[in-house]
Order: structure tokens, then sequence, then C-alpha cells
């Protein structure tokens, strides 16, 4: 609908920049309406037929949608981690993922998430989280997000000997500082995800490695619930989430919204005639007398008489 619109504003001979204007209008969302429609009539140099339908087009269209939220969440497929101290050793079946960077420990986790399953449109508003329980922290981490491009392993046999080959990404996507115990903590990894889901080839898994960022001395670690702890509510999961605008199925709402916006719409354009006329009738006024006092100027006529008469006039509209 909105490429119809457009397409009938260019019609109307409505200039690139306007249209532009009223394009960013479409994506802002209702709650920029009033601010946006007023934008494009502030730079459109129409006639006063096509500003009226612009005005219709617009509340219109915004009065017939709403804006909804979609959520999508996906549990962990597979989750484990691994521990430099003890390179051989897979901890595929703890109920906890560590994570530290110290002297006494280093601990990565790795999570698996199948995305085979994943309905998503990406758009503006897509937004994709990453969010784990903390079930223990001895001291504050900061915890970052790596994307790791082997989704191969699996977690009864991953160690950390043998992710030596992996490769992960060089930078978090973001970062989270942990500091409570039995809180939930959120990663945002929209980049990573959609690039996987967005590929020529889309992948239908994907591996996220959560370390530390910063290293502390004593032998501190993170816990974070793994799947199996057994506690469904506390999995490790990716939350997906986007803002659509959609017909409204509520037709008594829609009745009334539009019965809302023909009153605003019918009001802006009996001003806005009103105007128009008035600003027509001054005009032609002052032009007249002009022509017949050449050497009358309101502002500079000494003429006390004819100054006066010019207001009488102008005020009762002769």
């Amino acid at each position: 609908m909105g490429n119809e619109i457009v397409g009938t504003l260019r019609t109307l001979g409505v200039d690139a920049k306007t249209l532009e204007t009223y394009t960013s209008l479409l994506g802002a969302g209702r709650k920029f309406l009033l601010s946006g429609t007023l934008q494009v009539l502030g730079r459109c140099t129409l006639n006063f037929r096509a500003t009226s339908l612009i005005l219709v087009i617009l509340l219109t269209f915004f009065s017939f949608s709403v804006e909804a939220s979609n959520v999508q969440t996906v549990m962990v497929f597979g989750d484990t981690y691994v521990e430099a101290y003890a390179l051989s050793s897979a901890f595929g079946r703890e109920p906890y993922l560590r994570v530290a960077e110290s002297g006494a420990s280093i601990s990565f986790a790795f999570l698996m998430f199948d995305l085979s399953g994943v309905s998503y449109v990406f758009n503006a508003s897509s937004e994709i989280e990453l969010q784990l329980y903390c079930h223990n922290v001895t001291s504050p981490y900061v915890i970052g997000v790596h994307w790791c491009l082997n989704n191969t392993w699996n977690e009864d046999t991953l160690t950390f000997e043998s992710i030596q080959n992996f490769s992960r990404s060089d930078k978090p996507e973001s970062v989270v500082t942990v500091s409570s115990n039995n809180t939930w903590y959120e990663w945002t990894v929209t980049g990573f995800v959609g690039h996987a889901m967005q590929q020529p080839a889309p992948l239908d898994k994907i591996t996220l490695v959560l370390q530390a960022e910063n290293s502390v001395s004593g032998d501190d670690y993170v816990f974070f619930y793994s799947k199996d702890q057994k506690l469904p509510q506390y999995y490790p999961r990716l939350v997906f989430s986007y803002k659509s605008s959609v017909i409204n199925p509520n037709p008594m709402d829609t009745y009334l919204k539009v019965g809302l916006v023909s009153v605003v719409v019918a009001g802006i354009i009996l001003v806005a005639y009103r105007f128009s006329r008035e600003k027509k009738r001054k005009g032609s006024f002052r032009k007249s007398f002009s022509k017949a006092n050449p050497k009358c100027r309101i502002n500079y006529c000494k003429n006390v008489y004819c100054a006066k008469s010019w207001r009488e006039m102008d005020y009762q509209g002769l």
C-alpha cells in the first residue's frame, strides 16, 4: 500500500525531497504520524486539493493499521563449557556453564541453536537477544558473546583441546557485566544471527561462545544454568523480536478511528479553505486599493484619512 501511495503522490507532481520525507514517515510508524504529516505538508508546494488528498491518504492509512509485536523464542540445542586446565575433559552434562578468566581457570561456554524452525522476517526493528540465567558469580565479570563458525561439535565430546582449530570472531558483538546471582542477563546478537540467517545459503545452526573480556586475580568464575539442570524455564535461549504494521483486526476500533480521522480531516480542510479564501480576499483588496491610490503606502503615508480609510475598509472587507 505504501508504494501505491508514493505513486499517487508522484503523479500529483510531488518533488523528490517530499517523497523522501513521506517514505521516512511510513517507516517511522504511527507514533510519529502527527509530526511527520506536518513535516510533509510544510515541505510541499501543492495546491489546496492535493494537500487535502495527502492528509486523507496518510491519516486513513495509519488508522487502519496497528503496530504488532512479534516474538519467537528458540531454546538452546546443545551447550557445554571447556576448561583450559582440563584440556581433555568434557562437561556437556553439567547443570551449569562455567565462564572464567583468571590465574586459576580459563573457561568458555559454547551454545548451539537450531535456526531451521525460525519463521522470522527481518526489518528495521529486528532485535535478537541471547538470554542466560546466572546462578552464581563470585566476582564481577565483563562477558562478551562471540560467533563460532563450527557447528559440528557434540556437547558430550567437546574439550578445550578440540576447540583449538575452531574459528571464532575476534571481537564480541556485545558485552555485559555479570555481577548478581539468580539474575537473567541478555546479550544482543542481532548482527551474528542475522548474518547467519540472511546468507545466500542460510545456516540452519549457529554456535555462540561466552568468554570473559577481563581477567581477575583470584579463582573467580560465573555459573550460568545449562539445559541439563532440568528446569526449562531457566534454559539458555535466543529471543527474536520485531514490530510490524498489520491491518487492525478489530472492526469496531477501525470504524471509530475512521470516524475520528474523518472529523480531523474535515476540520483541517475547513480551516485551510477559510484561511486561503481570507488571504486571497485581503490580497485582492490591497492590490485594488494600491492601483486606485498609486502614491499611497500604508507604512509611509502621512494622509491620516487615507490610512484610516484603508484600515476600516480592510477590517470591513470592502
